[in-house]
């Protein structure tokens, strides 16, 4: 992230939402997704790997983060991408939901410990038939 402009704005592979609001009457960062594209690194061909998503807590669950996710589903398939990826904790329940929502199942698992306790991270994945 520490380089927008090369990362995203100047690479077509890669996809960056920024999603603002009037908040006390200035324009203040509400939302972020990103996506960076991996080309021909797997035998199924390219694919999108999600790995920022955030929500300002007020607006979760107030459809942002689902037209976020639109927006970069959208940008994968355009993309030709056969799919999306993310790793995500399981204390994230709200994201997990909304991942469910639009059709990501697990396809893989790992535990990671991180001090205490041990947190489950599951591998999902959105694929375009």
């Amino acid at each position: 992230m520490a380089d927008i402009q090369a990362n995203y704005l100047d690479n077509p592979d890669n996809g960056l939402w920024v999603a603002e609001a009037d908040v006390n009457g200035q324009q203040k960062v509400v939302g972020v997704l990103a996506v960076m594209g991996k080309r021909g690194e797997e035998e199924d061909g390219s694919y999108g790997e999600m790995f920022l998503m955030v929500v300002e807590f007020p607006l979760r669950r107030k459809t942002l983060g689902s037209q976020l996710m639109q927006k970069a589903l959208d940008f994968c398939k355009d993309q030709g991408y056969s799919r999306l990826v993310l790793d995500v904790s399981s204390a994230h329940t709200a994201a997990i939901s909304l991942l469910q929502k639009f059709t990501f199942a697990q396809t893989g698992a790992s535990n990671i410990e991180i001090q205490l306790p041990i947190v489950f991270m599951s591998l999902m994945e959105h694929k375009y038939m």
